[in-house]
């Protein structure tokens, strides 16, 4: 065989030989989504996605992709003391905003609306007009001020912005 032979066999491995081994491990795999990117934590049966971490653009350019899903996003906040609702940037409409609800409709006795009020006055105190990180569970609505709202709240912290 030949300097020209030698070449000929040098280039078909060095190019065939991963192009087949690839196509021979990936052909299994399932194929990256984009729910799968968006994704925070999985759990439950077959490791399905449990919290999805998304920017308030996604959910309301789609909302009926993440209704009745848990989401983590980061908004800010508009808090006075009747309605608390999360908005892209501060000054923004109505139309473009997200209802942050704190209390099950139907469960209302003394206690809860005697926590409901406390935990307003915190809320407007602390939040209003900052960005926060929001999870909870997301509900799309027709009608109304917003577009949806998030219930089942189990974080709502302030956004502390990296220092540059």
């Amino acid at each position: 065989m030949g300097n020209e032979g030698k070449m000929k066999f040098i280039f078909a491995v060095f190019v065939f030989l991963p192009l087949f081994f690839s196509a021979s491990c990936h052909a299994s795999e399932k194929p990256i989504t984009f729910d799968d990117y968006l994704c925070a934590e999985r759990g439950g049966k077959e490791g399905e996605c449990t919290m999805y971490s998304i920017s308030l653009i996604n959910l309301l350019a789609t909302p009926e992709r993440f209704h009745g899903k848990r989401v983590r996003l980061r908004a800010y906040v508009y808090a006075d003391g009747e309605r608390y609702l999360l908005y892209l940037l501060p000054g923004t409409s109505y139309p473009e905003a997200i209802s942050l609800t704190f209390y099950s409709p139907g469960v209302w006795d003394e206690a809860k609306v005697d926590e409901y009020y406390r935990r307003s006055a915190e809320i407007q105190r602390k939040f209003h007009r900052r960005q926060v990180i929001v999870e909870g569970t997301y509900r799309m609505t027709t009608g109304g001020f917003s577009k949806g709202e998030i219930g089942d709240i189990t974080r709502l912290d302030l956004h502390r912005h990296p220092i540059f």
